[in-house]
């Protein structure tokens, strides 16, 4: 293809990405059709939908998983279709993640459909030499690697919070093993430590915060958020708005958290979500969703049909619809790869915040 060709294709797929970001109502005028040829950057992953624990948050270690989890060669056959070509970022998560015998598997598997692509694992470390051994295995095969760990209180708090006893020990002792790693890989390792805010653990932010610190791991708010993927609608958790408020503003800024505060001032603009259109979920059974608000909603099954298939169904159009006309919500995934396209909107926030972007350069830099 002439060099001018591959510049205006490149300029009309630029375009439409960033017409992603207009508001609602402009891109409810274009029509899902109009942005039918982007495919997505952002991937989150479910390895699986069991999980040991009991967490305040939501309802997921109560549901009793049913069917076989995708293997790691269906992962691998499904990362390989064109669709998912321009990934930059794949979320392995659960459930619990280290409960699969063959994580590392899964995480091989992941890199060699997408190497491009930097890989995310969250994990509550219920089983942290698993959790360990798989990132080491990982990084040696040259996967840029994110490691997240949950944390929601120190000592016997975290453990209540999660409904598992001895959880936090078994939480402190992964994350100074991954630290040990990080000296060993350097850039290739980000390691950080997540937390759920909400009325639970809100007097535990400042002592989870330094922990953190002390570990020399990033600290990684993720706001409580009610969807159907956590069985937890109708549960507010977020009804401490004053001390909240409090918080949000104290923290680090990040697009995340500002959005957060929004919502709790009571003055969240409608949302400008992406998802399926720039990101999209892959449930253990195969089924492609758009969120977790919409988890129910398949578009299709990778084990049925060929990913970019699901991607151009009438099916898919439908849920599309459903996306732009959504409220919006606090996953930090919806909110943080829905801000990726909002060119404008993420110029703001840096002007805003010049150390945030300072630091997120030096991030980059040391990764290239």
């Amino acid at each position: 293809m002439p060099l001018w060709k591959h510049t205006a294709v490149f300029a009309k797929s630029f375009a439409r990405k960033a017409l992603l970001a207009t508001p609602p109502s402009v891109r409810r005028a274009l029509g899902p059709d109009f942005f039918a040829h982007l495919t997505p950057e952002f991937l989150w992953l479910e390895v699986t939908a069991a999980c040991p624990n009991r967490c305040k948050f939501c309802g997921i270690g109560d549901k009793i998983p049913s069917g076989r989890a995708l293997t790691p060669a269906q992962i691998q056959t499904a990362l390989e279709d064109p669709l998912f070509r321009g990934l930059r970022i794949v979320v392995v998560s659960g459930g619990e993640p280290t409960l699969r015998p063959d994580l590392e598997a899964i995480l091989a598997s992941v890199h060699r459909a997408v190497p491009q692509a930097r890989i995310v694992l969250s994990s509550s470390a219920a089983l942290p030499d698993r959790l360990v051994r798989a990132a080491r295995t990982a990084l040696e095969l040259g996967v840029r690697l994110d490691v997240g760990v949950s944390v929601d209180g120190l000592g016997k708090r975290h453990d209540e919070l999660r409904g598992a006893p001895g959880l936090f020990t078994k939480v402190d002792g992964a994350l100074r093993e991954l630290r040990e790693l990080k000296r060993e890989f350097g850039s290739q390792l980000r390691v950080s430590v997540g937390m759920v805010i909400a009325d639970d653990t809100a007097a535990q932010v400042d002592a989870v915060r330094r922990y953190a610190r002390g570990l020399r791991a990033a600290f990684n708010p993720q706001w409580y958020n009610q969807a159907a993927y956590y069985d937890n609608v109708g549960r507010d958790r977020l009804s401490a708005r004053a001390e909240l408020l409090r918080i949000g503003k104290q923290l680090e800024p990040s697009i995340l958290t500002d959005f957060a505060v929004r919502v709790l001032e009571g003055r969240a603009p409608k949302a400008r979500c992406t998802m399926l259109f720039n990101a999209c979920l892959v449930k253990s059974s195969g089924d492609m969703v758009p969120c977790f608000t919409f988890w129910d909603n398949s578009v299709g099954n990778v084990l049925k049909d060929s990913p970019s298939a699901i991607w151009a169904s009438q099916r898919a159009r439908v849920e599309r619809k459903r996306v732009m006309a959504c409220d919006g919500c606090l996953n930090a995934c919806g909110v943080v790869w829905s801000a990726d396209p909002d060119y404008l909107g993420r110029s703001r926030f840096y002007l805003r915040h010049p150390r945030v972007f300072v630091a997120k350069l030096r991030e980059r830099l040391a990764s290239a």
